[in-house]
């Protein structure tokens, strides 16, 4: 019984005592300031008792270096932390390298697209400008005999009758297809050329969206 009780005071005792470790909690950094401004006052009070050309102030300010230095091999430590791996430097590299290529391949894709619709639109501005001879219109045999015919109905029957205005329906019908016969290449000209212009207005319109979307995006939307 009294054996027991020993221990159990024993115990006791040791649970008011203060743990060994809770004097370390400080961290290294805190440690190593306080280390060093000790080393450095040390330093100076030697400096100044023996002289700045003395053994213990000499003594006392290499203790000062090797604080020093050994806080700088701790920065450089973790500073490390965060460099790449040659394998991770690697990767990084062939990435650069393969978006670099896309861009290449399509700025050239997109400059010899724009070539190609320069020089077509040349050709097709030399065709308008190539202009045909100003001609007096051929006569329409057809077209006279129906003109001669509607004025004559519209005479015999009044210009509201129905035989005046299916004649002059006819007369609209022949002068119309006349006039397209007559302007149908003129015109098919015309609009290759403006369809060429156009055309380039696009091209630099994506151009600049391509552009846009590389700068602002990357080539993830390619």
């Amino acid at each position: 019984m009294k054996l027991n009780l020993s221990l159990l005071l024993v115990g006791s005792a040791a649970a008011f005592q203060q743990p060994a470790f809770v004097g370390r909690r400080c961290s290294r950094s805190v440690l190593s300031a306080s280390a060093a401004e000790e080393a450095i006052a040390a330093a100076e009070e030697a400096v100044e008792k023996y002289g700045s050309a003395s053994p213990e102030a000499a003594l006392a300010w290499e203790t000062v270096e090797e604080i020093d230095s050994a806080d700088n091999s701790a920065a450089y430590e973790k500073n490390n932390a965060n460099v790449m791996t040659d394998a991770e430097l690697r990767k990084a590299t062939e990435e650069f390298q393969a978006n670099l290529d896309v861009v290449k391949r399509l700025t050239k894709d997109l400059k010899d697209h724009q070539k190609h619709m320069n020089s077509v639109a040349k050709e097709m501005q030399a065709l308008k400008l190539a202009t045909p001879e100003n001609r007096p219109a051929p006569k329409s045999p057809e077209l006279d005999a129906a003109l001669s015919r509607a004025k004559k109905m519209s005479a015999e029957f009044g210009n509201t009758s129905q035989e005046a205005r299916l004649a002059w329906e006819e007369v609209e019908e022949i002068a119309s297809s006349g006039l397209e016969n007559a302007m149908g290449e003129d015109m098919t000209v015309e609009c290759l050329v403006e369809a060429a212009e156009h055309c380039l207005a696009l091209e630099e319109l994506d151009r600049f969206i391509n552009y846009e979307k590389i700068t602002e995006g990357g080539l993830s939307n390619f």
